[in-house]
């Protein structure tokens, strides 16, 4: 069975496009009474055909960018963009 929606079909951007881009990402995590922030404002975009690296030592939040942009975790602000759509406005469909 086939799902309705009123998005617009995805298109394949041009190689000189951001495919991937985030605008102030912020995340924090809380460990008893303290207040960690791991991202702060973090700014980014990925062109199509482009190879990023993201590198730093443990626990400077590449796996947390990492699960934000794969909506595994929720941000505490910012946005996400693929394809020129903001990702918290897709369907899970």
């Amino acid at each position: 069975m086939s799902q309705v929606t009123n998005e617009p079909p995805l298109t394949k951007p041009a190689q000189s496009e951001a495919i991937l881009r985030t605008s102030g990402l912020r995340k924090r995590f809380r460990m008893g009474e303290s207040v960690i922030e791991v991202l702060k404002g973090v700014d980014f975009s990925v062109r199509g055909g482009e190879f990023v690296a993201i590198e730093g030592r443990s626990g400077s939040g590449k796996s947390t960018l990492l699960h934000l942009t794969a909506e595994l975790d929720a941000l505490d602000a910012g946005s996400i963009f693929y394809n020129c759509r903001d990702i918290a406005q897709m369907s899970a469909y």
